[in-house]
């Protein structure tokens, strides 16, 4: 990492560092993310899936800079989020009946997995950039 101008920005290795910390965080949970103990491996592969397409596409960044700030990391974060509306959180899951689940309630499922590992990878720069 460097600071210039007083901003912290992370090198490519940073980010790598960071993105395997978050991997890792999937499968030993803390800070109110138990939930990730109890759902299956496939779902716990999609959160992961998650943080390395964060990854990717910071990595990205990598070809015309030589660091990036965490504004530049939460703005690719954030367009990689799903939208509110088109998420269904674990709980919300657990209170259909299955066999009332639809295609629909397990895509928007599967979103809002995605959006965990994103906010899991956000959140462990953000203790970094304190």
């Amino acid at each position: 990492m460097k600071t210039l101008n007083g901003k912290l920005y992370f090198e490519k290795e940073d980010v790598k560092n960071v993105i395997n910390l978050a991997i890792t965080v999937v499968d030993n949970p803390y800070d109110n993310q138990d939930f990730l103990l109890t759902i299956h491996d496939d779902e716990r592969s999609v959160v992961k899936n998650s943080i390395q397409s964060l990854g990717n596409s910071l990595n990205w960044e990598f070809i015309s800079e030589t660091a990036i700030n965490y504004n530049k990391i939460m703005d690719i974060a954030i367009t990689l989020q799903i939208p509110a509306s088109e998420v269904l959180t674990h709980t919300d899951l657990q209170h259909i009946q299955i066999d009332k689940i639809t295609k629909t309630d397990m895509k928007q499922y599967e979103n809002w997995l995605i959006n965990v590992g994103l906010e899991i990878c956000t959140d462990e720069f953000k203790k970094i950039n304190k």
